[in-house]
């Protein structure tokens, strides 16, 4: 089916902003349904074809299961589309890492020259909030690289939280950045960090647990809710510009054993050194 094309407006900008919408995504918009964003990279970048595109299919099957709509967010030929349709999907899985990894930064340049641009998390977060959804879904979120304090490479998914006030659900930071001071900067950015379930240990993306302390945790899904709500709308403190960020520990029986990552990942970083 062919995309509607539609100027939505956003009133916190007091400008006009020209989304492509999938007619699932449209009408799910319209009718007031919920609506899970979902980003791209981990298409054009996680992993080979076809595992990226049974992936990226499965991802979106779940989140239907679950009574919501996906939107997996892409740029294809300079067009910002917030749902993808099956065939877009797999032209995109094909096209692999030839698809511009298009963060924050690269969006006037992939938009301006016709590309096609994978969005990353602080991509797909500045376009679901563009497109008015609230919740977005990754694997893990970028931090601060280890050695940051030297090198200042940071994530922009980071400083993205800070300003853009969408609620990303994830499985943590990925387990080879410095999750201590991935977890500093977030506060220093303002950002809401908690952990859901029994636990105040804030996962590793691989592992159910990196050895630091979650700010929080939260232990049902309608904790998590009036948590979005209350930043978003609460009258009280008149709505917070910044994001959630939301953790999701791996379940035991498929998380990898920390202490056998831990010292792969520094033998690893030894032989990058």
């Amino acid at each position: 089916m062919r995309h509607r094309n539609f100027r939505k407006f956003n009133s916190s900008r007091r400008k006009y902003t020209d989304l492509e919408f999938s007619p699932e995504v449209a009408e799910a918009l319209k009718t007031r349904k919920p609506v899970v964003a979902l980003e791209s990279t981990i298409i054009s970048h996680g992993m080979p074809y076809p595992q990226n595109f049974e992936t990226a299919l499965a991802v979106e099957s779940i989140v239907r299961e679950h009574g919501s709509t996906p939107a997996t967010i892409a740029i294809l030929n300079g067009k910002i589309n917030v749902g993808l349709s099956p065939s877009n999907l797999e032209k995109l899985a094909k096209m692999g890492p030839q698809a511009r990894k298009t963060s924050r930064r690269d969006l006037a340049l992939v938009l301006s020259q016709g590309m096609t641009g994978a969005t990353t998390v602080a991509g797909t977060m500045l376009i679901a909030h563009m497109a008015g959804i609230k919740v977005f879904v990754t694997g893990g979120v970028g931090g601060v690289h280890r050695d940051g304090e030297k090198t200042m490479d940071v994530s922009a998914d980071l400083t993205e939280l800070g300003r853009t006030p969408v609620a990303v659900v994830c499985a943590g930071v990925k387990s080879i950045l410095d999750i201590e001071k991935t977890l500093e900067y977030l506060e220093t950015q303002g950002v809401t960090v908690t952990t859901f379930g029994e636990t105040n240990d804030f996962p590793g993306f691989f592992t159910s647990k990196s050895g630091f302390k979650s700010p929080s945790n939260l232990s049902t899904a309608l904790d998590c809710a009036k948590l979005i709500r209350k930043s978003k709308h609460s009258n009280t403190i008149h709505g917070l510009n910044s994001g959630i960020l939301i953790a999701v520990p791996i379940p035991e029986c498929e998380a990898a054993e920390s202490e056998r990552t831990q010292k792969a990942i520094e033998q690893s970083l030894k032989e990058a050194t």
